[in-house]
């Protein structure tokens, strides 16, 4: 009765023609992650054509509703009470946990409270001196490499992590010069197991997910990454039981934790959560913009060359001078660069919230138990908000004279509302200065066209060519 009363409140809103049973999953079947976003791009092209603003999406027995531009996406945006999170999270749930990505209610709410702190300006400013301090060693790294073709990705992925690292758990992992680290192993074939789960449907059946042997190596992964962080709470709590405590400014992520702990008001397993849950969200995020963004400016020279010119006129032109808040604040028009890249690729492309109750949104009433799905890359290329040209990148998207005629939730790379993310202030930081560090360094530039990058959603949005430039060192 349930599904059916969902089905008949979900039909009353724009859809596509679908099958009246199985809906999309026919359309689907045999897509891989960058398949199902061109798919969802492409139809939400046309029904805004069409006239909508939102519309629906029947998948077997699911309801995908979709809103179409900042003022559909409000609603929900900013709703109190419809904060639990949807689908694909299944998978990794025994990996993070509940904890601050996945939970809802009042443990939500109570370890949103708890955690906001860790991210205040002032540690920000401490964090910022780690950023640097990797950022130096990526330099040292790719300049090694002695101008040949690579693929950023993996590259940018290990400075992440060890950025992570250190302002997570105070710990220095150093995988930037120890590729095959076993974090860094179990953490690449987390990811991969969990994109092969959510593409490929047999998985779901239990017997094909213990014959084909991905509950055994999930197992193994999980002993891993568990292993990792547990070992490094313990030795931590050793630490801080003989007195070694960080104090002010310079407490890492782990240690406030731990204060906490040492309160009562967290348990071993909720610090366990919350580490877990900030590598994860902390690396994998920042690592996709970066990516992207280096994918940007190695195939728009002028836009490249602006931007060295700006971090010599502001930071000047010693390649080994530390990068601060205060520089970071003088470059427009790296902030312009960096969001236009992040509006092009956003690097959290859709997050999903599964409604507890019926949802009044403009003249439709969303059903509950149907998904919202909230697509900044939806939002990000819509044609009406961004022009025919929206493919094209172009920072000067972002002056401030053009930024003021858009409406604020037609742009969430970071989400907004009360469920926004919680860290973007430390990811934007991150971003700004590991790009300045890189393009004060080197001249970037591809072989590959700009357009034939495929782009896929697979919790973070992954270029499927990698991103294959060539570095050239700068005098």
């Amino acid at each position: 009765m349930a599904l059916a009363r969902k089905r008949r409140l979900a039909n009353k809103i724009p859809g596509l023609d679908e099958h009246p049973i199985w809906g999309t999953a026919n359309e689907w079947a045999g897509l891989d992650s960058a398949g199902i976003t061109e798919w969802l791009l492409r139809k939400s092209d046309e029904m805004r054509e069409k006239g909508h603003d939102v519309y629906r999406v029947n998948f077997a027995n699911q309801v995908f509703i979709i809103p179409l531009n900042g003022e559909t996406v409000k609603p929900i945006i900013e709703s109190k009470d419809e904060i639990t999170k949807g689908l694909g999270y299944d998978f990794v749930r025994e990996w993070l946990g509940t904890g601050l990505l996945i939970s809802t209610g009042n443990k939500w709410q109570y370890r949103r409270k708890m955690i906001t702190p860790t991210f205040h300006f002032r540690h920000l400013e401490n964090y910022v001196k780690t950023f640097n301090y990797h950022s130096k060693i990526f330099v040292e790294v790719v300049s090694e490499l002695n101008g040949v073709e690579f693929d950023a990705v993996p590259y940018i992925k290990r400075c992440a992590l060890d950025v992570i690292c250190e302002t997570a758990m105070g710990k220095t992992a150093d995988v930037q010069h120890n590729p095959s680290h076993p974090y860094v192993m179990a953490l690449r074939d987390m990811l991969w197991m969990n994109t092969e789960y959510e593409l490929k449907w047999q998985y779901w059946f239990p017997p094909y997910y213990y014959w084909s042997g991905m509950a055994k190596m999930y197992r193994n992964t999980l002993n891993t990454l568990h292993g990792f962080t547990k070992g490094i709470i313990t030795e931590r709590k050793a630490k801080r039981a003989n007195g070694e405590k960080t104090r002010g400014n310079e407490t890492n992520f782990l240690d406030m934790l731990l204060e906490h702990y040492d309160a009562g008001e967290i348990d071993d397993e909720g610090v366990r959560e919350e580490v877990d849950t900030f590598m994860f969200e902390g690396h994998d995020t920042t690592s996709s913009g970066v990516s992207w963004g280096i994918w940007c400016i190695a195939h728009h020279p002028q836009v490249q060359q602006r931007l060295f010119n700006e971090i010599c006129e502001v930071i000047g032109e010693d390649q080994e001078e530390i990068i601060t808040t205060e520089h970071l604040k003088k470059m427009t028009y790296l902030d312009q660069v960096m969001k236009e890249a992040f509006r092009l690729y956003c690097p959290v492309p859709e997050v999903n919230r599964r409604l507890q109750n019926d949802f009044q949104s403009g003249p439709y009433l969303f059903p509950k138990d149907a998904v919202i799905t909230i697509a900044p890359i939806i939002l990000c290329r819509n044609k009406k908000v961004w022009g025919d040209d929206v493919l094209s990148f172009d920072p000067e998207r972002f002056s401030e004279e053009r930024e003021s005629k858009r409406h604020p939730f037609d742009y969430i790379p970071f989400s907004a509302g009360p469920r926004n993310c919680i860290g973007q202030r430390f990811a934007q930081l991150e971003a700004k200065v590991m790009l300045c560090w890189l393009v004060r360094s080197f001249e970037f530039s591809s072989n590959l066209p700009f357009e034939s990058n495929r782009a896929g959603a697979e919790g973070i949005l992954r270029p499927y060519s990698g991103i294959p430039v060539f570095a050239k060192r700068r005098n």
